[in-house]
């Protein structure tokens, strides 16, 4: 007997599409993935993929991201190409629950006990890796990644130590893009924060190397910088030049 096409488990069903997409996923590295984008758009251009289907590959490359973030500059370059090559309106759909499922994990990490480790940190850093990444493709908009730095700061004296790690992650990927001249007081005032934080006794001392530490070819909260650019704000305090 032949399978609906809509049916529960028949060509363009949910099930389907969650398999399929899976597969392609999994199988998605630099040398394919052209070939593995062209798959993914075929999928939500086929006519019996309707809205449903199309939710479920966007949630899919999301939580793959989230779970696999040493691979998340790929998965947000999928979701970057995702709305590029298919019908504009699903495209859109695609970036809002994307963004959206996101900032959903970020507020509810942000919220964590301190007490809560593993499964949920790590979900947690996830999905600031992935929002970092989505930021360089152009994906989330450039004040609401501003607007988490200064959150993990936090405006309290000791941030929780979770957030300090979460702050390491973000501005790790984004750190060269956001330090530019127009945010330059903005900046400063960071990292003049982070050095602070980072010479507290009451911050493990993991915390505090990683807020030190530069990484080649990275910015690491821009430490890189940061020695240069406390030198310049004390000569500007001072009035020498």
């Amino acid at each position: 007997m032949q399978r609906r096409l809509n049916g529960p488990t028949g060509i363009g069903s949910v099930n389907h599409v969650t398999r399929t997409a899976l597969s392609l996923l999994n199988r998605l590295v630099d040398l394919n993935f052209d070939h593995i984008a062209k798959r993914i758009v075929a999928l939500v251009n086929d006519p019996p993929v309707d809205e449903k289907n199309l939710l479920v590959i966007a949630h899919l490359c999301t939580e793959s991201a989230i779970l696999q973030p040493n691979r998340a500059v790929l998965y947000a370059r999928l979701c970057r190409a995702l709305p590029d090559r298919i019908q504009r309106v699903r495209g859109q759909l695609v970036r809002k629950h994307v963004v959206d499922t996101l900032v959903n994990g970020l507020e509810e990490g942000y919220q964590t006990s301190p007490d809560v480790t593993g499964t949920l940190k790590r979900r947690y850093f996830g999905v600031v890796r992935f929002l970092g990444e989505l930021y360089k493709v152009g994906m989330s908009p450039e004040q609401m990644i501003r607007g988490y730095v200064k959150q993990l700061l936090g405006s309290v004296e000791l941030p929780l130590d979770a957030d300090l790690e979460a702050l390491c992650i973000l501005l790790d990927t984004t750190g060269r893009f956001l330090d530019t001249a127009k945010a330059k007081s903005q900046m400063d005032s960071h990292f003049i924060r982070i050095s602070e934080l980072a010479a507290t006794t009451g911050i493990p001392m993991r915390i505090r190397f990683m807020l030190q530490v530069t990484h080649p070819g990275s910015t690491s909260l821009l430490m890189s910088h940061l020695s240069t650019r406390t030198f310049a704000i004390d000569v500007r305090r001072s009035g020498r030049r």
